[in-house]
């Protein structure tokens, strides 16, 4: 009987797919970033960097953008940086234990998903083959949701978390969460995704603005770029990349917030460009598509080629597009309700239209599309507040 083959996994024990190709290059990489000359030079620089300093907020920059950072740090800078340390602060230390004991008691409605998506992260992984690793995501995940209703879980969750939880403690992990969706990105998890369906629209106008490859995508019909950019973008490239680059990207992404999300979607494009001009039809640009961020192997890269082309949208501009988008979205989201209601209540456009500018005027709320956080420059964090255990 022919033995299986084993399957190839990277140094953090996920499974490599793709062919030899991939491999090759997932093995070259690894080797290079863990070269011990390098690592040697990565802590030296940090130590120093933190010695002269003495405050960690001010070496972040060349620190995570230039020379990379220490493996073993990882844990601690990621909870300072993404806001999780300051969030925990804020509350008494039993907190977290506190929620786990309430979200018991009250289950909120997405207990069910989330137990069917437990099963669904990293089944490859050996340390998602242990009913402890299963229980520590179980746990932020509800937790999260109970401590944000408003939120609760959306799917993507639980493979941000799943990486979390390589390198964080149970309860970290769960901090971060709360710094990624409440600070981060705001109105990125709602039920409406309304950052989400903005940040796409300005992805996609920045990149047609500019890149041919772009402008090919868009001849083929569809929402091929949007499509594929609402994975990226709602799991961080976790699963999407491979896992190194993936690294790289949170640890910037997790201080400097959503620009880097947007550099790493556009220096994907940008560096394939002539692989996307080759495809003939909208089969084979949505499997190009598909097969970007395989062979990614260079997170500094592509964050540097990012940028480069965010440079033709300073933060004015942005500012003001961001502004126009948001009122578009809002408008057409209030139109759909309208047109639902109508068509499932007794009353007509115009009495839901007095009714709708009551409220608005009653909570103290702008109308569809104006002001609030979710009209902010790109770039910039926001929060959102999460309800759950006084602490």
């Amino acid at each position: 009987m022919e033995k299986k083959k084993s399957k190839k996994r990277d140094m953090y024990g996920f499974e490599v797919t793709g062919g030899e190709e991939v491999w090759k290059q997932c093995q070259e990489t690894q080797k290079r970033n863990w070269d011990l000359s390098r690592r040697k030079k990565i802590e030296q620089n940090f130590v120093s960097s933190w010695a002269k300093k003495r405050k960690i907020t001010e070496m972040n920059d060349s620190l995570v953008v230039d020379k990379g950072i220490p493996f073993a740090n990882r844990p601690y800078l990621w909870m300072v940086w993404s806001g999780g340390l300051g969030l925990r602060s804020e509350r008494k230390p039993d907190y977290y234990q506190k929620l786990l004991a309430e979200s018991v008691k009250h289950k909120t409605p997405s207990v069910v998903q989330i137990k069917k998506d437990i099963v669904r992260t990293f089944p490859g992984h050996d340390l998602y083959l242990t009913e402890e690793t299963k229980e520590n995501l179980h746990n932020v995940l509800v937790a999260f949701a109970h401590r944000n209703p408003a939120v609760g879980y959306c799917q993507s969750m639980n493979f941000i978390v799943g990486l979390l939880l390589l390198f964080l403690r149970e309860e970290d992990a769960f901090w971060v969460l709360c710094a990624i969706v409440e600070k981060l990105l705001p109105n990125f998890f709602s039920p409406d995704m309304f950052a989400l369906k903005v940040d796409l629209r300005i992805l996609e106008e920045i990149a047609s603005s500019q890149q041919r490859g772009v402008k090919h995508i868009a001849t083929f019909g569809g929402d091929l770029l949007k499509e594929n950019a609402l994975q990226w973008l709602m799991c961080l490239f976790i699963g999407y990349l491979p896992t190194e680059t993936c690294l790289r990207i949170l640890d910037v992404f997790l201080l400097r917030g959503k620009v880097v999300l947007f550099q790493a979607c556009l220096g994907l494009l940008k560096l394939n460009e002539k692989k996307i001009l080759e495809a003939k039809d909208y089969v084979e640009t949505f499997t190009v598509l598909k097969s970007l961020p395989q062979l990614a192997f260079d997170g500094d890269l592509l964050l540097k080629v990012g940028k480069e082309e965010m440079r033709l949208f300073p933060t004015a501009r942005l500012a003001t597009f961001r502004e126009k988008v948001a009122q578009e979205i809002g408008q057409d989201a209030k139109e759909q309700l309208f047109q639902s209601l109508v068509s499932s209540t007794s009353f007509s456009e115009k009495d839901i239209q007095a009714l709708y500018l009551q409220f608005r005027s009653a909570a103290h709320l702008p109308t569809a599309g104006q002001g609030g956080k979710r009209g902010e420059p790109l770039g910039d964090s926001g929060e959102s507040s999460g309800g759950g255990v006084d602490g």
